[in-house]
């Protein structure tokens, strides 16, 4: 039996291997004070990259990936908004 978030995850673990680099804002692309992305091209490939090695790779196992998705979906969906 799978658990909500587990379901949540996997729904964007799928979702983010349709978003295009059209979709993302003009860089930089602020994650907090500290990080900054200079190249969403890049970064959108790396994100989908460890999204399609699933819930066991090193980032999704401690989270990371799973807070970048969610990150992500966010910019994406307030930017569809305004």
């Amino acid at each position: 039996m799978t658990s909500r978030s587990d379901d949540d995850f996997h729904n964007l673990f799928t979702w983010v291997q349709d978003v295009t680099v059209d979709q993302l804002p003009s860089p930089p692309i602020v994650i907090n004070e500290y990080t900054k992305i200079v190249n969403p091209e890049r970064w959108l490939s790396k994100l989908q990259q460890d999204a399609r090695l699933g819930a066991e790779a090193p980032r999704a196992y401690y989270g990371a990936l799973q807070a970048d998705l969610r990150f992500l979906y966010t910019l994406i969906t307030e930017r569809k908004a305004s």
